[in-house]
This record gives C-alpha cells, sequence and structure tokens, in this order.
C-alpha cells in the first residue's frame, strides 16, 4: 500500500471505516515494513545491474567482479550499454548470464541496486520503473535539469515502497557538508568554476559553447582560457550534459537553499590544460550587523586520465567507494541520498 486512498479503500472493503489518523499510522507502518524488508538485502549479497559500460561503468564492473571488498558484499546482475551493446554482448570478461542486449524484461535480472553510468536519458526514460522495483544510484545527475525528470525521481523517490535514489559525490569535495549548511539555512550562494582541455568538453551540437569549444581545438597556446558558459547550474546542464555531474551533485546538495536555479557555474576551455579544475565558492549568510558572511572555497585539480578524457581518475576512484559504502550498509530507504 502506497497511499491514503488505497488504505481506506481495502479497509471499506472489509466494512472498516478508517479515520485519517488510523490511516495515516498504517501509511507509515505500511513504509517502515518496506525498507525493514529492504533492509533485510544486506544480510546477503546485493545484485547489481549497471547501466552503461564506458570508461566509468568498466571500471565498477571490474570493481565487482574482482575487488575482494566487493565481492563481500556484491555480485553482478547484469550489464547493459543502450548505445553500444555489442560491447556488453561480445566481451569475454562478462559473464554470459549478466549480458543484456536491451532493457527489455530487465526485472528479470532481480537486481536490489541498479547503477547508471551512461546519460541523463537513462533516469528521464527508466528511472521510475526502476525505483518501483528497486535502488537507484545514478551518475549523470544532470538529469536533474530537466524539471520533468527531476519531479519524476522526486516523487518516485518519496513512495513508502524503501527504494531511493542514492547520488554519488563523484568529483565533488565536501557534498554532505553543503547539504548541511543548506538545510540548516546556512547557505545563501554557490559559484563553481570548471576548467577543462577543448578536447574533454562535449556541449550540445549547433550551440554557440559547441563553436566557441571547436574553435578552441585549433587554437594556438597562446588562445588562452575561453569561456563557453555563466549562469545558472539548470541552464549549464542541457548545454554539457555530458560534462557538468560534479556541478549539478553540487547544486542538488543545496537543494534546500539555492538549488539548480540559483546555483551559478562558469565553464572555462584552455587547450594548454593538462588538467581538471573544478573551483568551488560557498557564501553564507550575512551578518546583519556587519554585512559579513563566511566564504569556504575548495579547488581540486585532477590530472584528466586520457587526453579528451570526460571523466578524471578522481571522479572514477570516488564513485568506487560510493558504490563500495552503499552495498556494504542497509538500504537507506525512501528519498534522496547522498553518497
Amino acid at each position: 500500500m502506497s497511499t491514503y486512498e488505497e488504505i481506506e479503500a481495502s479497509a471499506a472493503a472489509e466494512g472498516v471505516v478508517l479515520d485519517r489518523l488510523t490511516a495515516e499510522f498504517m501509511l507509515k507502518l505500511s513504509s517502515a515494513t518496506a525498507i525493514a524488508t529492504s533492509a533485510s538485502t544486506s544480510k546477503r549479497k546485493r545484485r547489481v545491474g549497471f547501466v552503461g559500460y564506458g570508461f566509468l561503468g568498466k571500471n565498477l564492473v571490474s570493481m565487482v567482479m574482482s575487488d575482494p571488498r566487493a565481492q563481500e558484499v556484491m555480485e553482478l546482475a547484469f550489464v547493459v550499454d543502450l548505445g553500444y551493446p555489442a560491447g556488453v554482448m561480445e566481451d569475454t570478461n562478462l559473464p554470459e548470464a549478466a549480458k543484456a542486449a536491451s532493457l527489455e524484461n530487465w526485472q528479470q535480472y532481480k537486481a536490489d541496486l541498479i547503477v547508471e553510468v551512461a546519460h541523463p536519458s537513462v533516469s528521464t526514460n527508466w528511472g521510475e520503473a526502476f525505483l518501483e522495483e528497486c535502488d537507484y544510484m545514478l551518475a549523470s545527475t544532470t538529469a536533474f535539469a530537466d524539471k520533468a525528470t527531476e519531479e519524476s525521481l522526486k516523487a518516485a523517490a518519496s513512495k513508502p515502497n524503501g527504494h531511493g535514489v542514492y547520488m554519488a559525490a563523484g568529483a565533488l569535495f565536501g557534498s554532505l557538508d553543503i547539504q548541511k549548511m543548506s538545510d540548516m539555512g546556512k547557505l545563501s550562494s554557490m559559484r563553481v568554476i570548471m576548467k577543462k582541455h577543448p578536447l574533454s568538453l562535449y556541449p550540445t551540437e549547433g550551440s554557440e559553447q559547441h563553436r566557441l569549444n571547436e574553435q578552441a581545438k585549433v587554437s594556438g597556446s597562446d588562445a588562452g582560457e575561453v569561456t563557453l558558459f555563466d549562469g545558472s547550474v539548470r541552464d549549464l546542464a542541457g548545454i554539457f550534459p555530458r560534462n557538468v555531474n560534479t556541478i549539478c551533485t553540487a547544486a542538488i546538495a543545496a537543494w534546500s537553499s539555492v538549488g539548480m536555479d540559483n546555483a551559478t557555474a562558469c565553464v572555462i576551455t584552455d587547450n594548454t590544460l593538462e588538467k581538471m579544475i573544478i573551483d568551488l565558492t560557498l557564501e553564507g549568510a550575512k551578518n546583519p550587523e556587519t554585512g559579513k558572511c563566511l566564504s569556504i572555497n575548495v579547488c581540486r585539480d585532477s590530472p584528466a586520465a586520457i587526453s579528451g578524457a570526460v571523466t578524471s581518475q578522481a571522479t572514477v576512484t570516488s564513485f568506487l567507494s560510493s558504490l563500495l559504502h552503499v552495498a556494504s550498509n542497509p538500504p537507506k530507504g525512501d528519498g534522496l541520498h547522498l553518497c
């Protein structure tokens, strides 16, 4: 049972009329039972399915199959790559029983946790369905930039069935601290500056940002920095769906205060860079007497794994750690969870 109406209808069918308070209690009891059932999976290995088999996906699958820590708490349910199915089906390192050519009949794999490491469209098209059956962990937090997807995932994660959305901090440092500041009303503004080599940026084709980035690829080393975007995180995500998951995660962490519409971001390309730079600045509420406020700045420089890489090794390491943490602990139940 997941709604007051369903509880009341079930009682009415038995000739019982419930008041609202009793119905509310039964709804909470139903939710608690679902969470307890979900938590029982922590006593056995959690079956994990992966949607996406690129650089990050291969690293995660490899860990599940070979890392002793992972093998204690996880087992591979399935792997699918919607953009390149052959990459999965022809991989001799994967167990045949875990290979999926599509998400048709994905329920047959009986996953306890599905991990998206592919594209935000996976959350748009499949996120709600996944959450009906299991927990869902997504890497492409740019999916939340689409308001319809945002509302759909939040609604699905709020159902009292014990299944929640998990978001890895990825390359974002201090995500839980951002969330705490936001929830306590101590955060008034957020700004993120990201700098990458143009070969590591993938703005939407046809956009002005795409034109400028292509130009930066062939410019000489004296071209210097070129600002591709400066505005809200929600607008940014639509232009750089493959590049700004770290920035989107920061905005999601600050959901209760600035959020994706009020957090701002700047993307800079520089063809002399051999690393990826994330510079985060947070400001607290102004002191009414002095007009001054707390300011926090965190800068992360991370070498790119290869020329043109979208994901740095720091992101891979952090996601591996987050997945291991989620699988090693009892499910947190309904809601949105940073990990």
